[in-house]
């Protein structure tokens, strides 16, 4: 799904941007790593309706910002779980996106932050031998609100839609679902 060349290119950049020593005068840092929650539905989906109901999804996330602090070009790798009723699926992936921040003080930061995700997963509908493996591409724009000397970032994703790309092995045809989730967390920022 993802190019041997490209995640090679992406560890290459990653790691090329750890040895760049942040300044030590800033309070906040490049490197970053949080988590989120939130429901997750699908909206459009070749299955049963019984797959519009909720289930629940987690968001672990590693980033790293190019620009030393906490605003800027950031790339990040993201483990996604979504548990519920009818399926269970996983998806790992990179994110490319930008944090803008748009209101600061000494004391808080308004950020907005548009971002991409791509990535490949796993999905289990409707109980054994049925799993899927997929493609999954993810719009997605935040609200951010940096606190505690800019350490801390709480957030809410209200946009943020999993387009999923997978053949169906059995009929022989490839296939398109999507999905919402609104998701809220917090990151640390060092």
């Amino acid at each position: 799904m993802v190019s041997r060349a490209g995640l090679i290119v992406a560890g290459l950049l990653f790691a090329a941007a750890l040895f760049v020593a942040p300044s030590r005068a800033e309070a906040r840092g490049p490197l970053y790593a949080g988590f989120g929650l939130g429901p997750y539905v699908l909206v459009a989906h070749d299955y049963a309706d019984a797959f519009d109901d909720a289930h629940f999804r987690t968001s672990f996330e590693f980033g790293i910002h190019f620009s030393r602090d906490d605003t800027g070009f950031f790339i990040a790798f993201e483990a996604v779980p979504t548990f519920g009723d009818w399926y269970v699926m996983f998806f790992g992936g990179m994110r490319l996106g930008g944090d803008i921040e748009v209101y600061a003080n000494r004391d808080i930061g308004v950020i907005v932050r548009p971002s991409g995700l791509i990535g490949g997963g796993i999905w289990d509908p409707d109980g054994r031998d049925n799993d899927l493996a997929y493609l999954v591409l993810q719009p997605a724009f935040d609200l951010r609100l940096a606190l505690a000397d800019r350490l801390m970032h709480l957030w809410i994703r209200p946009v943020s839609f999993d387009l999923l790309f997978y053949p169906d092995w059995y009929d022989g045809d490839f296939h398109f679902d999507a999905g919402y989730s609104f998701m809220a967390g917090l990151d640390f920022n060092f």
